[in-house]
């Protein structure tokens, strides 16, 4: 009877098509039948069972009253056996199989050649014949965690219009915007305002997740604005009209959607569009970042409903995403692991495995544009704001957890990185706080206080902009490369214009520097031409002309005889004769490409580059010291004037070393990018340069001493800092003018 089941099972199992589907290890592919496997597995479990059964001296005997050996029970339990055994071999490679989405995350970036390959297809949408994906098991989740039954804590009310935007910027903090252009951050136990901001009337778009920055769009082009302060810190220009716009998770980045489909990458520091993408056929809708800023999710309006992922760094499309009952993409959520990503359309929500490319679950409801919000990082539940009611869905079955009314309609939600709390902001002029419990009365968090530097005057020219700025060696002038040619010496006490230097040919000046006598001034340009000047009479001294790159660096030794020139792609230090323009020897340098520093000692020369720097021998040279380099290391750096440290700025590190050591003095963890680093003369102040402001800190511990908000400044360039008079230069460009600001601090 036993054997006749087992044969009766083996021919079942093999009486279906075989199911091939590819397991993929790291490196190797091959293909493997799953049904058979299966099978193995069921019969080795039965065929196990009946062995060790039929070695029991009492082998169990019919009962009375029954059916003896072929009993309807005994068929039931090898049923059940053989069950439990396939569900054993799901199991089984469930768990061999858990490095697939790992595998499939790193594998997106070697599809994107193949990103238009078409996908799996099981029917055709017959409105469009467009081929759909197929919509396959679930993957497997991490077991269940509690799930909160979340009710409104706190009602924020004070707001004069619709709030369209709200963004929590800290554990009982948040930030809202409405209609009538008003930033507002509230403080969420005591509901009340701490801060507002006014007359930024333009539509805001994003607000960065500590609160920092705020995207405005204002008659086409785009204000990047500290709310804080009220200040606008840079304006960027599109050339076409835009429909939307999202900062990446590290606020240097502006994603930003056009009506004519395509979209775009802003560099917020260089104030230019750096990638460029295309692809949707209509106006762009939506617009998600994954988590580590790497990948964009996009999502367009009616008779295109894809749902698009680009590589954000190279603006390549990754993948295309299409579900046959979405119109169009109103709305894109990403969960913080960047393995889901939800779209809103017409009549549904579609929840995606982005890593395998497959639907999970679709889920109805029939509100378009529904603005939509992951509540934990592993993207277990869903907030979905369907008119004026907030719906916690689960993203596993698909069920409607909680259906809570927050207002009339909901235009936005956002939720804590915990779950603990989610946000609604609503055309009623309202913003709801939800949570699991009633929140505490503990007392407000202070605003963070902003110690801010008096501003003396700003120098602008009506075109171009300032490319190079030091001071004079008295301290009470500044010497100003320009982008056309010119270098003008500024007079500090007064602001005036007193003298220009040449025009180099009109080649943009790259590099100014002023020796240490006050008797010389050296300007390079981007053509390798190297000026050297009196000052006082403007007369030429010397010319170097040795090199057709771009003059990187300039840095006169102490004794204002010579002078160490860097050229962009040469490899190369030279050392020139400042009174004759003769080179007298050169020093290879591999890591030399943005600039050096000639130490006090006159013995030895710092080099920097984008792979690193190091400090030279400049007799043999040898090197003494070398610091690794990352992808935005060492753009820019700073001596003490005994040459005992430098300043180093990259990867969000602001760093101070000191010579001869691989181990930073301080290092301190900035919101974003350094994109300049200066020290004063001794080193008893260091400045680092961010989006739209210039920090001022203590050499000694990295401490802030004061924030410099260049207010609309799209890029800078150049910052000195002066010790003696408490001055500090910044040189750069503003709505397409020359722009050098003058700054004093206590």
């Amino acid at each position: 009877m036993r054997y006749s089941i087992l044969f009766s099972l083996f021919e079942a199992n093999n009486g279906t098509s075989p199911t091939h589907r590819p397991i993929k290890k790291r490196g190797v592919g091959m293909t493997k039948n799953r049904t058979t496997w299966r099978s193995c597995f069921a019969l080795g479990s039965i065929v196990l069972s009946v062995l060790i059964t039929g070695c029991g001296e009492d082998e169990a005997k019919p009962q009375a009253g029954t059916a003896g050996g072929d009993s309807v029970a005994e068929l039931q339990q090898v049923t059940l056996q053989a069950e439990a055994a396939t569900q054993s071999a799901d199991n089984f490679f469930d768990e061999r199989d858990v490095d697939r989405e790992v595998l499939a995350a790193e594998m997106l970036a070697q599809e994107a050649a193949q990103a238009n390959a078409p996908a799996e297809v099981s029917e055709q949408d017959p409105r469009s014949n467009r081929d759909v994906i197929r919509q396959p098991k679930a993957p497997s989740y991490p077991p269940y965690r509690r799930v909160p039954a979340y009710k409104n804590v706190r009602t924020l009310e004070g707001a004069q219009s619709s709030v369209t935007r709200v963004v929590p910027i800290g554990p009982n903090r948040v930030m809202s915007h409405d209609f009538d252009g008003m930033l507002r951050v509230w403080e969420t136990d005591h509901g009340t305002v701490q801060k507002f901001c006014d007359g930024h009337l333009g539509e805001v778009s994003d607000i960065s997740s500590d609160g920092r920055l705020a995207v405005v769009y204002t008659r086409r082009n785009i204000e990047v604005v500290d709310p804080w302060n009220c200040v606008t810190l840079t304006t960027l220009r599109p050339s076409k009209n835009l429909t939307k716009m999202r900062l990446s998770p590290d606020a240097q980045r502006l994603a930003v959607g056009y009506v004519d489909g395509g979209l775009g990458v802003w560099d917020l520091y260089a104030g230019e569009e750096v990638v460029k993408m295309s692809g949707h056929k209509f106006a762009v809708q939506a617009l998600a970042w994954t988590s580590g800023g790497r990948m964009l999710m996009s999502g367009s309006l009616a008779n295109d409903p894809s749902l698009r992922v680009w590589d954000a760094q190279i603006g390549k499309e990754l993948a295309r995403l299409e579900h046959a009952s979405q119109e169009h993409v109103g709305a894109i959520a990403v969960s913080a692991d960047g393995r889901l990503a939800a779209t809103s359309g017409m009549l549904d929500v579609i929840v995606w495995d982005i890593q395998n490319r497959q639907v999970i679950q679709t889920i109805k409801h029939q509100v378009e544009y529904s603005p939509l919000c992951f509540i934990d990082p592993d993207g277990e539940r869903l907030a979905i704001g369907n008119q004026g009611t907030l719906q916690v869905f689960d993203v596993r079955s698909g069920s409607r957890l909680q259906q809570l009314p927050a207002h009339s309609k909901i235009n936005d939600i956002s939720v804590t990185p915990d779950g603990s709390r989610i946000y609604t902001a609503g055309l009623d002029a309202m913003v709801t706080v939800w949570g699991e419990s009633t929140i505490s009365n503990a007392e407000p968090v202070s605003m963070p206080g902003t110690v801010t530097a008096r501003p003396l005057y700003h120098f602008n020219e009506r075109s171009g902009s300032f490319t190079a700025a030091a001071f004079a060696t008295d301290a009470n002038g500044a010497y100003v490369g320009h982008s056309q040619g010119l270098t003008f010496a500024i007079d500090l006490s007064t602001g005036d214009k007193v003298r220009e230097y040449g025009n180099a040919g009109g080649h943009e000046v790259t590099s100014v520097e002023a020796s240490r006598d006050g008797k010389l001034l050296a300007v390079g340009d981007t053509r390798g031409n190297v000026t050297i000047y009196e000052p006082s009479s403007a007369r030429v001294v010397a010319r170097y002309e040795d090199s057709q790159f771009k003059i990187v660096g300039l840095s006169f030794f102490p004794d204002s005889r010579r002078l160490a020139v860097a050229a962009r792609g040469q490899g190369i230090v030279a050392v020139v004769d400042a009174q004759t323009g003769n080179l007298i020897s050169t020093v290879k340098a591999k890591v030399l490409e943005q600039d050096l520093l000639v130490l006090p000692d006159s013995q030895r020369i710092f080099v920097q580059g984008q792979d690193g720097g190091a400090v030279l021998d400049i007799a043999d040279g040898s090197v003494i010291q070398t610091l690794p380099g990352g992808d935005w290391m060492l753009q820019g750096d700073g001596f003490a004037g005994d040459g005992s440290f430098f300043v180093v700025g990259g990867n969000g590190l602001l760093s101070t070393y000191s010579i001869g050591s691989s181990r930073p003095r301080q290092s301190v963890k900035l919101d974003g990018r350094v994109k300049l680093a200066r020290a004063s003369e001794t080193g008893k102040y260091v400045t680092n340069v961010t989006v739209g402001r210039v920090d001022l800190r203590d050499g000694a511990t990295l401490k802030p001493i004061a924030n410099i908000l260049v207010g609309n400044m799209s890029a800078i360039y150049e910052v000195a800092v002066h010790e003696g008079t408490k001055r500090v230069l910044v040189a750069g460009s503003k709505a397409s003018q020359a722009d050098l600001q003058v700054w004093a601090f206590e």
